[in-house]
């Protein structure tokens, strides 16, 4: 494909290159992350199911389990939303990229149509839906009620803390709570952020 750019003069093949393959890269990277985080996650449900009786006590070691499994969840959903953030700015770099070419020759900054967003009622047809959304959706939702087990199994082992709620009112509380806690996990992971402090923008907006 560069090879048809290559009469282009002002056109970097070079950098055009780099950008697409390190966007390639990072799919590959988020790929390798995603699923060790499925497999643990998965591996903790079923230990922690393995291990759980609905009639007595939840055992410590299914608080334990539950915890992790929280945990390693969020980290999940964190990764998600940074593999979604990067892989929208090496996007936007590539197009930003493609902008030295004539419009006819421009790929990656070009769609068919872009006022057919398909069909969103049909099960066997087609849509205009982001995979990187949904995705950053159900980890934030495995989170939650990774929250809400271990909740539920503090409350239901110390009974103390629940003997006078109403079955309603604690149920409500232990799905509530996860919430408002992921939240504000979500809200501290900005500590994390990506140094940009050596990044060039080239947006034209600074913040």
């Amino acid at each position: 494909m560069l090879k048809y750019f290559i009469k282009y003069k002002k056109f970097d093949d070079k950098r055009f290159e780099y950008l697409v393959k390190a966007r390639d890269n990072i799919n590959t990277l988020f790929h390798l992350w995603s699923t060790f985080f499925t497999v643990a996650i998965g591996a903790l449900f079923v230990g922690y199911y393995t291990m759980a009786d609905s009639t007595a006590t939840p055992k410590t070691e299914n608080i334990v389990i539950s915890i992790i499994g929280y945990f390693v969840s969020l980290f999940w959903h964190l990764s998600c939303k940074g593999y979604y953030w990067w892989i929208r700015n090496w996007i936007n770099l590539v197009m930003h990229c493609e902008r030295k070419l004539p419009s006819k020759s421009r790929i990656y900054s070009c769609f068919f149509n872009k006022k057919d967003k398909g069909n969103y009622y049909n099960p066997v047809e087609p849509a205009s839906i982001s995979t990187g959304k949904l995705l950053g959706l159900f980890s934030f939702v495995v989170t939650v009620v990774w929250g809400i087990s271990v909740l539920h199994s503090l409350l239901k082992k110390y009974t103390c803390l629940c003997h006078d709620l109403s079955s309603l009112f604690f149920y409500s509380f232990c799905v509530v709570f996860p919430f408002v806690i992921t939240f504000i996990f979500c809200r501290l992971a900005k500590g994390f952020e990506h140094d940009m402090s050596k990044h060039k923008n080239i947006s034209g907006k600074q913040k």
